[in-house]
């Protein structure tokens, strides 16, 4: 007779222990009978370990890679209880296929383990591991350790974070916070350096130190605090660099670049920007670090500058420096982190340039109130331009009686239907009419000259969420909802491509391939509205 498996999950079902792939200080991580999941067995935990991992489980972060099919974060996924019903683990998706971060950002692992991944790589990586941050931060969780264990690339540039239960966790109707009490030197930021974690909490503040460390590996192969040391004595340890300020870019810094330093001018100036201000100005005040919506804004910038070497194809700069600084650099130090490969990896552009779609056909109003209302735009710009013009001329207070005077007969002349007409906005009011927490959602529309989006609005169970259109608005808008990162979606048959990171950023997204980064392409519905409050209720 099969002896009885020891473990069960939330469900009471069964899970079994096949084989031990990793041992640590808490416990023990195992494949088990469930394809694609791992399980991680604590040596001993704690009720409070247990009630953090709930508070996990219930409240997941976005995925925001999973329209590539993508785990981007091995988050908790369920409970592992033994047959006395206590808490002894939990179940989280296994991550295939990857490399830890430091095969990648490392020049010498890099070259040995993936030799293709070249700058534009990096950049890429970079901006898939902010897109994650910004998900978690969303959830205001805070990592607090951040390890280049802790984070896994693919051969697509995709980053997946796994070690998730040491985050910190806030519980939002009690206020009770389960920190976390890990940190790897380098990582801590110079305010924390010396305290006992343990009985910190932090902030995201103290996690865009981090994030800042983490991408200046990416781009520049080692850690920003270090440098050729100035100073009398012996160079301080890398801890006691971070809490005195001491970086090669520092102000009054005691240590400086040395002849294998990568200058800080090589990356974009607004990446430049963001190091500065992560080092500098955040090193007294924390708060002046920059977001991951300051990192992604500046690396999208960077991308698109990169261009190609034309001597070695492997070599990718910024087009804003003089020449090739990879080749530069070869020459002098003897070096090549970046050697000649077969078929290298180019940059792409991040979105496409094909032409627009038409419009789509107004379904609501006649053809001659379409007319009139185009008529009153015409007729509301042409009077703005001329208040605009009077405006600027005013240079005396009778000036004032005069535009008055103009905009009291310009309105005069409209009937009260008219006047209603011009003031009116089309809104979309989406309904979230089940029991789901949060669901997501985001319309595109057309504007005359392109597609425009807006995107994503969260929406609470029994809750609705008013979005604007436009002014005057007649015609087909296309609507998408998701719940958890897509497990449940509302949409139809008219494909768009979506950014995952912030919102549906992307030019003519109902032709693009959907190839790129944070990219996702979903099926919307379509349905008219006209001026007023359109309706739509996401039912089960």
């Amino acid at each position: 007779m099969a002896k009885n498996p020891s473990y069960y999950d939330s469900k009471g079902q069964s899970i079994s222990l096949v084989q031990q792939i990793g041992q640590g200080g808490e416990g023990t991580v195992w494949t088990t009978n469930r394809k694609g999941y791992l399980a991680k067995i604590y040596h001993k935990i704690s009720q409070e370990q247990a009630k953090k991992l709930e508070l996990m489980i219930a409240n997941p972060p976005k995925n925001p890679t999973a329209g590539q099919n993508h785990i981007a974060i091995s988050w908790p996924n369920d409970l592992i209880k033994d047959k006395q019903k206590r808490c002894v683990g939990f179940l989280m998706r296994q991550i295939t296929g990857a490399k830890e971060m430091i095969c990648v950002y490392l020049p010498a692992n890099r070259i040995q383990k993936a030799p293709r991944f070249n700058w534009y790589c990096l950049h890429i990586i970079a901006l898939n591991f902010i897109s994650i941050i910004k998900e978690i931060h969303a959830k205001n969780y805070i990592i607090g350790d951040i390890n280049t264990k802790n984070i896994l690339v693919n051969d697509r540039s995709l980053v997946s974070l796994i070690d998730t239960d040491s985050f910190q966790v806030t519980e939002s109707q009690t206020g009770n916070v389960y920190r976390c009490s890990v940190g790897v030197e380098g990582f801590i930021p110079p305010e924390l350096i010396g305290k006992d974690l343990s009985k910190l909490t932090q902030t995201r503040y103290h996690d865009r130190f981090r994030l800042g460390v983490m991408i200046h590996y990416l781009l520049f192969g080692y850690h920003p605090f270090m440098g050729k040391w100035s100073g009398s004595g012996d160079p301080p340890g890398q801890n006691e660099s971070i809490s005195k300020g001491y970086w090669p870019y520092g102000n009054n810094s005691l240590l400086q670049p040395s002849q294998n330093t990568i200058p800080i001018n090589v990356v974009h100036p607004e990446l430049e920007k963001c190091f500065l201000k992560c080092f500098n100005d955040g090193h007294q005040s924390p708060s002046s670090r920059p977001s991951p919506e300051d990192w992604l804004n500046a690396l999208q910038l960077a991308i698109t500058d990169l261009v190609v070497c034309s001597k070695n194809k492997n070599h990718i700069y910024s087009k804003h420096s003089s020449g090739c600084y990879w080749c530069d650099r070869a020459n002098t130090l003897n070096v090549d982190i970046f050697p000649s490969v077969q078929n290298p990896i180019h940059p792409k552009p991040l979105t496409s340039k094909s032409p627009p779609p038409p419009p789509p056909k107004p379904q609501n109003g006649s053809s001659s109130q379409n007319r009139l209302i185009q008529k009153l735009q015409s007729e509301n710009r042409s009077l703005t331009v001329k208040v605009d013009q009077l405006n600027k001329r005013s240079k005396v207070l009778s000036k004032l009686a005069v535009i008055s005077t103009i905009i009291a007969t310009a309105l005069a002349s409209l009937s009260l239907f008219q006047y209603n007409e011009l003031k009116k906005y089309t809104y979309v009011n989406f309904c979230n009419k089940t029991s789901y927490q949060t669901i997501y959602v985001a319309l595109a529309y057309w504007d005359g000259t392109g597609l425009r989006s807006k995107g994503w609005y969260p929406v609470k169970s029994g809750g609705c969420k008013e979005v604007s259109v436009a002014q005057n608005y007649n015609g087909n808008v296309y609507g998408y909802a998701e719940y958890n990162s897509g497990e449940v979606s509302w949409g139809g048959q008219y494909s768009f491509c979506v950014d995952l990171v912030d919102r549906f950023s992307i030019s003519e997204s109902d032709k693009v391939s959907c190839s790129g980064s944070n990219q996702k392409s979903v099926t919307m519905s379509a349905w008219s509205v006209s001026p007023g409050t359109n309706n739509w209720n996401l039912s089960p």
